[in-house]
């Protein structure tokens, strides 16, 4: 599942920080919540738009629903700092806000030949 974000104007830095904290000093942490919710894959970039700084995130995992659904309503300690910080850089209560409405309109791939 792929989805946009916006970031609130003056976030930027904010998010990638965190983001590069997930990468480093947190890493094991980031994997773990990611083990526990099925998460295989998840990927974040940042593109800026006349409107704004938006993030692109793409999340692969076997169960999608219950994927997104855990950090939601998950009380563990990094569920709850996940979703201040989705709150405090996106503007998204990924607790009370309605799941992105996605739908996919195309999932093309080249198959070689052979």
């Amino acid at each position: 599942m792929a989805f946009v974000l916006p970031v609130l104007p003056g976030k930027e830095t904010v998010d990638v920080d965190q983001i590069e904290r997930f990468k480093g000093e947190e890493r094991d942490e980031f994997s773990a919540w990611h083990r526990s919710h099925g998460v295989t894959r998840h990927a974040i970039w940042h593109q800026k738009t006349p409107q704004g700084t938006i993030a692109i995130v793409l999340l692969e995992a076997d169960d999608l629903e219950s994927a997104l659904r855990g950090p939601a309503t998950s009380q563990e300690p990094f569920d709850r700092r996940f979703r201040d910080w989705v709150k405090g850089v996106h503007g998204v209560d990924l607790a009370n806000d309605p799941p992105a409405d996605v739908v996919q309109l195309l999932d093309w791939r080249l198959i070689p030949a052979g």
